[in-house]
This record gives structure tokens, C-alpha cells and sequence, in this order.
């Protein structure tokens, strides 16, 4: 008798039973399989008929069909061939008394789990079993993991889609607010800082519009938006008044950011520009600024005292302006550590004549004290929010 091996599947740990559809044309042989498979631990759904057991098994779940080859109505090869349409995973497992090589041929060609002999050895009827219910539920656990992951995919894809949308929308939105930088001896104004903004419902805040952009790999077309909105209230002022603008390395890599027609370059000579901690120093972030100077730019360290490398990033980028971090600012006649802090700060950025800003001003007592250790020139909301319009400072409370 010729038989197909099964395929030795990846765990033989012992399972509980499967479901099994038996089917054969004599009900002896019907109730003996049936019995022994139940001992086994298996639940079984029997017929004689494969017209009906085909129709079970495409409308249920079944994890091993079990069928004898020559049956009146539909052999076990053509049920096999059938069952393939619907189920093409499904282990079946064939028995014959008679088989001929065509018809193991067929068998694997079809991919039968196995084919037997018939009368069937129980114990190797139960041991095929057990080894077809083990690939079948593996290929079923398969195959849900891959729709889940198809799925999973599916779904980014479409909140990618309605993200991209909502920021299309934002970045329509967008508009710029301007936020006085004052030198207190002499109450004038020396500049402004563009601060984005969006009037979109959900990504009007600045970091969430940045996230958003970062996640859809939009920074640049965000950051050209931003670069042709700042100059705007800029164009028929004083050349000495300074547009302070923030800008990331990567916004250096734009071949649009320093270019002939760059709106940025139009006020070259009024340009501060403002390099984050985020930015991180090293690489040829130097060059990238130098190439910047030579049409007339400035440079500016953000948020100096808010990371580790601020102070390294002083000393690789040499700007011609440091701005002190809220971090240091906020709470500062109270905190004498602070303070020695920014006293240092302001003396070697004296030494190396460099303009000190104290940002994010928002108290007399804070000025007050930064006043004795040094400062001069100040940003916050002691003296203005951000606005949409150039507006003048408030010395009132200064």
C-alpha cells in the first residue's frame, strides 16, 4: 500500500482534541473510526455522504477532514480537490483499501496530509491525527496573525491618510505671532521671535503640529511655510530691527533655506537665527551656519542652560547670541543656584561678546534679579505676549 508521509510539524506537545469530519459510504467502518477517534479525545462529526460533508466543511470549522477514497457520489480525490477551493489550508487525511499510484499521485499533488490503508491501523489513524490537528490550528494561528497584522497595517495606513489630511488643513491655517525682544536700559525694541501657530481645531498647539510633521516626514514643507510667513510684517521696517526665527539642522539642508530668491535672504541682515539643543552639535552643522553668515545672518543658541551640551554647543558654533532658558529664568530670585548660574553665563558670554536674551520673563522679581546679575536684554510676558502684529512692548511693571 503506498502512503504519503506527513510533514513533521514544529510541536508535538500534546493538545487537546480537534474537530474532525469523517466520512465513508460503509457504517461500520464509519462507527469504528468514529469511535476510536472520540477515545481519543477528538470530537467528530460523521457521514456517509460527501456532498454533505463537503458542504459542513466550507460553511464550518473543522480542523482535519478524514475520508475514504471510493465513495459513489464523489471520491475522496475529488472531495479533496473540492475542499481545496474553499479550505486550502484544511489537513485531509485519506484512507483507501486499494490505492493506486495515480491515486497517490493526485493525493500530493493536492496536498493530502496523508493517505492510509484501509482497514486503518487505530493507533496510527489516532497518531496522524493528533499531528494534522497541530498544523492545523498552527496555520490557523498563522494566518489570524497575519490578518491582524494586515489589518494593523490597514489601519495605520488609513489614520496616515486622515493624519495627512488634518495636517494639510493646519498647515493651511497657519500663522505667525511676533514676541518683542527689549533692551531694558534704553526701552527699545531690538527684535522679534516668530512663533508659529495654527488655527486648526486640533493641531493649533506648536508641538503638536511639529509631531505631526515629524510623523509624516513634513518638517521641510512646514518649515518653508513658516520662513515665508515670518518676514512679512518685517518688509517695510527699520533695517536694524532683528527677526529672531527658529531653525533645526535639518531645515540647513533645504537647498531653498540661504538661496538667491529665499525670502530669508531678502532680510539677511536683520536674521537671527535661533539653533535649538534639539539640533545637537557636530557633523557640519558649523559649515551650514557659516555658509549662512556669509549673507549676512546671525546666529543665536536657544534654550542654553536647558541640556548638557548647551555649553559645547557655545563653543562649536561661536553664536553671536545666547538666549537663557526659562529653566534658569523662572522662579530665579529664588534660587541662589540659579542665579550663580546665570551670573556665570553672562560673564563669559561678556568675555566673548556675545549678546545674552533673558527669555521667558514674566515677573518683576525675576527681572529685578536678573537685572543685578547682568542682563540686559529680556523676552517674555512681562512685556508682551505673542501677538499677530509687530506690537509694541509694555514697560509698565518693568
Amino acid at each position: 500500500m503506498t502512503s504519503i508521509a506527513p510533514r513533521e510539524p514544529r510541536s508535538l506537545d500534546v493538545m487537546r482534541g480537534g474537530r474532525v469530519a469523517l466520512v465513508d459510504d460503509d457504517p461500520t467502518i464509519l462507527t469504528s473510526l468514529s469511535r476510536s477517534l472520540r477515545r481519543a479525545g477528538h470530537e467528530v462529526v460523521t457521514s456517509e455522504s460527501p456532498i454533505d460533508v463537503l458542504r459542513r466543511v466550507v460553511d464550518e470549522e473543522f480542523d482535519v477532514l478524514i475520508s475514504d477514497i471510493r465513495m459513489p457520489e464523489m471520491d475522496g480525490l475529488d472531495l479533496l480537490t473540492s475542499v481545496r477551493k474553499s479550505r486550502p489550508n484544511m489537513p485531509v487525511i485519506l484512507v483507501s483499501g486499494s490505492a493506486t499510484m495515480d491515486a497517490a499521485m493526485k493525493a500530493l499533488t493536492e496536498r493530502a496530509f496523508a493517505l492510509l490503508p484501509k482497514p486503518c491501523d487505530h493507533a496510527e489513524l489516532q497518531e496522524t491525527v493528533r499531528r494534522a490537528v497541530i498544523e492545523s490550528r498552527e496555520k490557523r494561528e498563522e494566518h489570524a496573525r497575519q490578518a491582524e497584522h494586515e489589518r494593523a497595517r490597514f489601519e495605520a495606513k488609513i489614520r496616515r491618510q486622515r493624519e495627512s489630511a488634518t495636517f494639510d488643513a493646519a498647515l493651511e491655517q497657519v500663522f505667525m505671532v511676533y514676541q518683542p525682544i527689549v533692551r531694558l536700559a534704553t526701552r527699545e525694541v531690538i527684535g522679534y521671535e516668530a512663533l508659529v501657530r495654527s488655527r486648526h481645531p486640533e493641531l493649533g498647539n506648536p508641538g503638536l503640529l511639529f509631531a505631526a510633521a515629524h510623523r509624516l516626514e513634513r518638517l521641510d514643507q512646514l518649515a518653508r511655510r513658516i520662513r515665508n510667513l515670518a518676514v512679512v510684517p518685517f518688509r517695510d521696517r527699520e533695517p536694524e530691527l532683528r527677526l529672531f526665527i527658529n531653525v533645526l539642522a535639518q531645515d540647513l539642508d533645504d537647498a531653498s533655506f540661504a538661496s538667491p530668491d529665499s525670502p530669508l535672504v531678502e532680510h539677511a541682515n536683520r536674521l537671527v537665527l535661533e539653533v535649538s539643543e534639539e539640533s545637537r552639535v557636530g557633523g557640519d552643522l558649523g559649515r551650514k551656519l557659516a555658509a549662512c553668515r556669509e549673507v549676512g545672518m546671525r546666529v543665536a543658541i536657544d534654550d542654553l542652560g536647558a541640556g548638557y551640551a548647551s555649553l559645547n554647543s557655545v563653543a562649536e558654533i561661536e553664536p553671536e547670541v545666547i538666549k537663557l532658558d526659562m529653566v534658569l529664568v523662572r522662579d530665579v530670585h529664588r534660587h541662589p543656584v540659579r542665579q550663580r548660574l546665570v551670573r556665570a553665563l553672562v560673564g563669559a558670554a561678556l568675555e566673548l561678546q556675545v549678546e545674552v536674551v533673558a527669555e521667558g520673563v514674566e515677573t518683576a522679581d525675576e527681572l529685578e534679579c536678573l537685572r543685578t546679575l547682568g542682563c540686559e536684554i529680556f523676552q517674555g510676558y512681562l512685556f508682551a505676549k505673542p501677538a499677530p502684529e509687530l506690537s509694541p512692548p509694555s514697560f509698565r511693571l518693568a
